[in-house]
């Protein structure tokens, strides 16, 4: 019999052996669902509302979560006018963040960030199961330097249900990463019917052009049983907001290009597919193929740089080629000796190849330079190296209800395994891309960079919840990982929820988390050498970081309290206010740069040969390290309302707003080897503290009458600071501090006729632009970075689209 548990007690023992653990939440999308175990939703009940992140019940609204959980619908995500699930966030969601411009290849694999907390500290799950992990890291500062979390842009929007976002540490739910949050991403189960879209954007300045095509399809199989389709493609085109080049010849102009969007394109392919086998079991499959490739311009070089290439100066492109595919294969069933189970194994795997284009070798195509070679002296294009990221993950869940004495409802009772293999491989350039210094603007891995790493971590899980009497909802959660690589993590939560009245409640958790370092963060290594310097990114379990004293990274710990009110005061009014601090402890940053002899010696530990030369003073390494503990404290609110005006139609009003502040508690002491090494400076501290903005407010109205409907938001971004490197004779740093604004975002929406229905809207529809930077203090002294780099929403300027879909 079906029961309504809105707390468990999760309790995870690992089993021993290399074994298998469900993420726990995960039952909660998949057994839930099954005949025998779900009551059907109240025919009232606003579907959109209806959740399966962090609960095992069926028909449970976001309103009666025990954690903050927002739902986002997929019409709100197409409202938003985005042809990508990020920025789609980014404008629905005032806890998200997300850079708009990049270092590197990291303006090409773009990451966000919940609660102003490192990518990689939220777990993305697509319909309750692990998404894998990009291939590429964000080898460059700011905050999301070290990570390579899971890439959003690969999951088409038009195959998206709804998105359920989990604010609150749920590591001991689900296992690493969820330090922050879960952001889980439901699939449409449609078995019939076919949706085409497309979509033309371009900015107020003319650049920026984007075009998206779109096709979903949905098959019935019969029987209950479905797959649906979907193809999506998108083109978006280069923007340009940099400044001119003072170094440019006397007499003529040349415009900086790399502060900007690249030119990229994107192919994604979906599926989702249910079938019944037996009328007690179901086979289940969905999965991701993608590709994308894209060109982003660097800094332009003077025509002294390499004279017989380019006389009047150059400006090099990093370009990918990348190959992302993710599937999911399982079965779930009523009764295995009385217990509901779900069995699945998810596969993902990323390939990226980086090159550099429009470029050269400066040392190898200069005579005179010491490093000369006819071969290579007239090569423009280089293939950089790749980057390799696989993932395996298995999971058996169990789930079944106990009745018990003097408690409202029966124990439900959940347990599971999880096994999950992890794989990583650097692959080393062709021989121009590093050799002498490599190629400008990007230097090619080294055969020296070149690893392959991998590992198995088993994960085991019990969960406990019921209600102690009719208005207390009690869960406890526990959790025990075993990687082969650094060891033991356990976790356990505890939440409670209790409703005064039907229109308030009172709830809270307190519970412990971790965070597995990545491979990437273990093994990624970057050798750069010009014919005067030489600098190392130091995998830290190389010889070099041995002889350094370096140690292995640790997990990431945290300890976590949160604490809500829940009201319904009036019909329709729903509002949530919930406070948390997250405390983390041995978060993973970059440390600063030693150099000298002591970093020369680790380069030439590691494998590496440096050209004659090189002094030691002119030598640098820098490594990832358990650098630092921090402090999150924030709230989140959420409050809707609807408004019925008659003839006029109805408004839906929402307003949602974060409020964070993070701050360093402590700092750790640097290896013995390396005294006067600065682990944090101004920098790094900005990007960890300031980076993103302390407030996010965004007040929306949704109007619709007959066949129109309107979307109209404004956005108050609150206020952000960063320090950057400077390098410039101004002197070590610069900061860039950006005030608040408010952005207004505005879809039109029509519909012709029955199935055809035509958009028109603007993101930033006032062309807001942040202040222009200190021409002064403006990046390298070479005054192109015009707006602040840590702009939270980004310094294209306004963006306006037309959109068509129908459906038959």
């Amino acid at each position: 019999m079906p029961i309504a548990v809105s707390h468990r007690i999760r309790l995870r023992l690992l089993t021993g052996g290399g074994l298998l653990a469900l993420a726990a939440g995960l039952p909660g999308a998949v057994l839930a669902a099954s005949p025998a175990s779900s009551p059907a939703p109240d025919a009232a009940a606003d579907v959109s509302e209806i959740i399966v992140t962090g609960t095992r019940e069926s028909g449970k609204r976001a309103q009666d979560s025990l954690t903050s959980i927002e739902v986002l619908g997929g019409e709100a995500l197409q409202a938003t006018g985005q042809t990508n699930l990020l920025d789609a966030l980014r404008g629905t969601l005032p806890s998200f963040t997300a850079d708009q411009f990049g270092g590197d290849v990291g303006n090409l694999v773009r990451s966000a960030r919940l609660r102003g907390l490192s990518p990689g500290q939220t777990l993305v799950l697509v319909n309750g199961k692990r998404r894998h992990n990009s291939a590429n890291i964000y080898a460059d500062g700011g905050p999301n330097g070290g990570s390579n979390p899971a890439d959003l842009d690969f999951i088409p929007l038009d195959a998206i249900d709804h998105i359920e976002v989990l604010r609150d540490g749920a590591a001991a739910q689900y296992g690493s990463d969820a330090i922050a949050g879960v952001i889980n991403i439901i699939l449409k189960k449609d078995d019939s019917g076919t949706h085409v879209s497309t979509l033309g954007g371009i900015t107020g300045r003319g650049d920026g052009g984007t075009a998206q095509g779109s096709v979903f399809h949905g098959f019935d199989l019969g029987d209950g049983g479905f797959v649906n389709v979907t193809a999506d493609y998108r083109h978006h085109d280069f923007t340009n907001r940099t400044g001119d080049d003072p170094r440019a010849p006397s007499g003529t102009v040349v415009k900086g290009r790399i502060y900007g969007d690249p030119l990229s394109d994107l192919v994604n392919l979906g599926y989702n597919a249910e079938a019944p086998l037996t009328p007690s079991v179901t086979f289940y499959s969905f999965g991701t193929a993608s590709h994308r490739s894209a060109e982003s311009y660097e800094n332009w070089r003077t025509g002294t740089k390499i004279p017989t290439l380019w006389p009047n100066g150059f400006f090099p492109e990093e370009t990918i080629e990348e190959y992302d595919v993710g599937f999911t294969l399982g079965a779930r069933g009523d009764n295995l000796a009385g217990w509901r189970w779900d069995l699945s194994s998810t596969y993902g795997h990323d390939w990226l190849n980086i090159g550099v284009i429009n470029s050269g070798n400066p040392n190898l195509a200069n005579v005179g330079s010491g490093f000369y070679n006819a071969a290579y002296a007239h090569q423009t294009d280089f293939t950089a190296g790749k980057l390799v990221s696989t993932q395996q993950t298995t999971n058996l869940d169990l789930v079944r209800e106990f009745p018990l004495p003097f408690f409202a409802t029966p124990l439900n009772v959940a347990w599971g395994l999880e096994h999950r293999y992890d794989a990583y491989e650097v692959v080393a350039g062709e021989y121009a891309s590093y050799a002498a210094g490599g190629s400008a603007s990007y230097a090619g891995f080294t055969p020296t960079d070149a690893h392959t790493a991998d590992r198995n971590s088993a994960a085991a899980y019990i969960d406990l919840s019921t209600q102690v009497v009719k208005n207390w909802q009690v869960e406890l959660a526990g959790r025990v990982e075993h990687y082969d690589d650094f060891g033991e993590s356990e976790s356990g939560r505890i939440i409670s929820r209790y409703d005064f009245t039907p229109w308030l409640a009172l709830r809270g958790a307190v519970g412990n988390g971790f965070r597995a370092p990545t491979l990437a963060q273990q093994y990624f290594s970057a050798l750069n050498v010009s014919p005067t310097s030489a600098s190392l990114q130091l995998p830290v379990n190389s010889p070099g970081a041995t002889l350094l004293g370096v140690q292995p990274l640790k997990p990431e710990t945290s300890t976590e309290y949160s604490a809500g009110i829940v009201l319904e005061p009036a019909k329709g009014l729903h509002a949530t206010l919930d406070f948390y601090q997250i405390e983390i402890q041995n978060r993973i940053i970059n440390s600063g740069a030693l150099s000298g002899a002591l970093a020369q010696q680790a380069i030439l530990a590691n494998g590496a040969t440096l050209p004659a030369g090189i002094s030691a003073a002119n030598t640098s390494v820098t490594f990832y390290l358990n650098g630092v503990d921090t402090r999150s404290q924030g709230a989140d609110l959420n409050l809707d309302y609807t408004t019925d005006f008659g003839a006029l139609g109805s408004v839906k009003w929402t307003l949602a707003g974060n409020y964070n502040v993070t701050s360093i508690l402590k700092q750790q002491a640097a290896p013995k080897a390396l005294t006067g090494v600065t682990i944090l400076d101004q920098t790094a501290i900005t990007s960890l503290t300031s980076y993103d903005p302390r407030s996010k407010i965004t007040l929306g109205a949704n109007w619709r009458l007959g066949a129109w409907d309107v979307t109209l938001r404004e956005t108050r971004w609150g206020h952000s600071y960063y320090v950057a490197h400077d390098y410039s004779s101004v002197g070590d740093y610069v900061a860039r501090a950006v005030s608040p604004a408010f952005l207004t975002d505005l879809n039109v929406g029509y519909r012709v006729s029955e199935g055809f229905r035509v958009d028109v809207g603007a993101q930033n529809l006032f062309d807001r632009y942040p202040a222009k930077t200190n021409p002064a203090t403006r990046w390298f002294g070479i005054n192109v970075d015009t707006y602040p780099q840590n702009t939270p929403y980004g310094f294209n300027g306004g963006y306006y689209y037309v959109k068509l879909a129908a459906d038959f």
